[in-house]
């Protein structure tokens, strides 16, 4: 299992099954599509892998795809973060297969659809921004908060609406729902498989819409969000029925959007890819030399923490980056068009700041944010983070120099407006 240190990272059952979802679209000849997988991450040998599988088994170019992970903290490991072990090399091989055979089955069932795009507030909050602010200036998680008394607030603020893409057509009914928060509620203290809130969405959908509801998640950029409020000591923090009431509460948001939702029509897709060289993180000598001391000194076993991440595991990726250090960082960016909506596709743990940013500068057009799409880098925090220090900033949770966030969103706002004169 992906996303929190553990002593053993053995699922020992699963509580719901883990999905591969693809939707192709196709328009005078072009074609484009989404997969989302329930999975933390996914890198990018195995997105290049995925793709390569898909070109070879449905006549469908695998780059036309956008891949992304639903980031469930309760999935299987594609890599191994942090020195974590991984899945077998079949089990990684039957997701690839699955993802194409998935991908074929979408192109095989394609029909005449109509389309809507709405937008909605979740009628109770459940998402927070989690970096906060202590009295001496310092920066505290969320998670670490204790309760208000050393606390002046938290850094940045969280709006976001839900975003919904409605689809219909003969026999089809279909939502892409798109919002940022981490599906991080089943922790450490969860063994089983899990979708974690996104299950709950779909089932509360299903619920309220009825069973011929198909429901696609795909994640906004939520580096920077999570569902503690730091502020409410009785909050449930962990387990099944509070990644229910997330899942509940999002689910009505989503039918908000999808009742108030304003036909779009889908005239021209299309699909703008392009890789960026980051500069990355630099590792300062007195942080190498003591990770170097710290492995010099480890021990095998390392202690499961609740969150964040142990320095003995920072360690090794903190030595690697030193050496790697001037060398540049290839982050894959796409943006999809349908018609007038665009999906942006991003490929870290990206800061909601980040989001906001993209939405002031496109205006009122349809629009999806995706981050772990295509690849998972690490986080990728705004400027102003580095200064204020925290979890997202450390050495090791993430690789790149600070700017490398607003680059990634100038670049594709370039990207867009590339498309939008096609």
């Amino acid at each position: 299992m992906m996303g929190h240190t553990r002593d053993d990272y053995g699922a020992t059952g699963t509580h719901d099954p883990l999905l591969c979802k693809a939707i192709v679209w196709v328009w005078n000849n072009r074609l484009v599509g989404l997969v989302t997988l329930d999975l933390c991450m996914v890198d990018a040998s195995f997105v290049d892998e995925a793709k390569e599988k898909i070109t070879e088994s449905t006549g469908i170019t695998g780059e036309s795809m956008l891949i992304c992970a639903t980031h469930t903290h309760s999935g299987p490991a594609v890599f191994s973060l942090y020195e974590a072990p991984v899945m077998e090399k079949g089990v990684r091989e039957a997701i690839i297969d699955t993802i194409a055979r998935c991908v074929g089955a979408a192109k095989a069932a394609k029909r005449t659809a109509s389309f809507s795009y709405g937008t909605a507030e979740c009628g109770e909050q459940i998402g927070f921004y989690r970096r906060l602010r202590r009295r001496d200036g310092s920066t505290a998680m969320n998670w670490e908060a204790a309760g208000e008394e050393d606390i002046l607030g938290p850094w940045g603020t969280f709006d976001a609406k839900v975003r919904v893409l409605g689809i219909k057509g003969d026999g089809l009914h279909l939502c892409v729902v798109n919002y940022p928060l981490h599906p991080a509620i089943l922790d450490y203290t969860n063994s089983l498989y899990s979708r974690d809130y996104p299950g709950y969405l779909e089932k509360a959908l299903k619920q309220m819409m009825g069973d011929q509801l198909q429901v696609v998640f795909a994640n906004g950029l939520c580096g920077t969000i999570n569902h503690i409020d730091y502020r409410d000591r009785d909050m449930p923090r962990r387990g099944y029925a509070a990644a229910q009431r997330v899942g509940y509460v999002l689910a009505a948001a989503v039918v908000e959007a999808l009742r108030d939702s304003t036909p779009i029509e889908v005239s021209g897709i299309g699909k703008k890819a392009t890789t960026v060289a980051l500069e990355r993180i630099q590792v300062p000598k007195e942080l190498e030399q003591k990770a170097k001391d710290t492995l010099a000194i480890r021990k095998d076993a390392i202690p499961t923490v609740t969150d964040g991440l142990p320095f003995e595991l920072q360690s090794p990726l903190i030595c690697r980056l030193a050496e790697i250090a001037h060398s540049a960082l290839d982050a894959r960016l796409s943006v999809t068009r349908l018609g007038p909506l665009y999906l942006f596709g991003f490929p870290g743990e990206m800061a909601y700041e980040l989001q906001k940013l993209l939405g002031e500068s496109l205006g009122d057009i349809p629009w999806m944010a995706i981050e772990l799409a295509d690849d998972a880098i690490g986080y990728v925090a705004h400027r102003e983070a580095y200064a204020q220090g925290g979890y997202e900033t450390q050495v090791g949770a993430t690789k790149v120099a600070a700017g490398s966030g607003e680059r990634l969103v100038r670049q594709a706002l370039d990207l867009y407006g590339n498309l939008h004169e096609q």
